[in-house]
């Protein structure tokens, strides 16, 4: 059976309590290809669902996932390289355009993979079963933040919407050869029953 799963990266800074989320259209900490074989990892053969800007921020479709796509502008929406969507769907909701995607593949995982209040959405009103969070940790700068950003996710959003799950477990990756980022955090949490 399925599962719907939130995955996402969060940047965290010793120098600022909200979590860097995305900076013009991309990762705040740049490519970093240990988050993108976790990410690719986690989403592999399945279902991405996700707002307009997420998608229209992607290099090109990422293969060998189905991409849905929820606009309320009804706008035709590309990726960098011109890809389209495989659904764009206009209207009805998070919860909606999950039900849809369970019944259009009921053998792939749905993962809502951002923007910023589809997450939200999606783990305050209780659509996934499983939340994975990567914590991404930039060196340490003096008094300056390691990752600039112009979305963030606040540390009480953050911990408000995950409240409600039990933590599972973790995985910690350290990095060695990126001038920009240090550690990854892999955090799970699932649906309490």
């Amino acid at each position: 059976m399925s599962i719907v799963k939130a995955v996402f990266a969060v940047g965290n800074d010793a120098y600022d309590e909200d979590f860097a989320f995305g900076y013009q259209q991309g990762l705040p900490w740049g490519h970093c290809k240990e988050d993108l074989q976790k990410f690719k990892a986690e989403t592999e053969n399945s279902v991405l669902i996700m707002g307009a800007n997420t998608f229209t921020s992607l290099p090109g479709k990422l293969p060998g996932r189905i991409h849905c796509v929820l606009s309320g502008s009804g706008s035709f929406l590309k990726t960098k390289k011109g890809d389209v969507a495989d659904y764009v769907i206009h209207g009805g909701g998070l919860s909606a355009a999950i039900g849809t995607m369970q019944a259009t593949h009921p053998d792939k995982n749905v993962c809502v993979i951002g923007g910023k209040g589809l997450l939200l959405d999606s783990i305050n009103n209780k659509l996934v079963d499983e939340i994975v969070v990567t914590h991404v940790y930039g060196h340490r700068v003096y008094n300056a933040p390691a990752f600039k950003c112009d979305v963030s996710l606040t540390a009480n959003e953050f911990y408000d919407a995950v409240l409600s799950y039990e933590y599972s477990d973790f995985e910690t990756i350290y990095i060695h050869d990126n001038e920009r980022v240090s550690k990854l955090v892999i955090d799970r949490y699932i649906k309490k029953v």
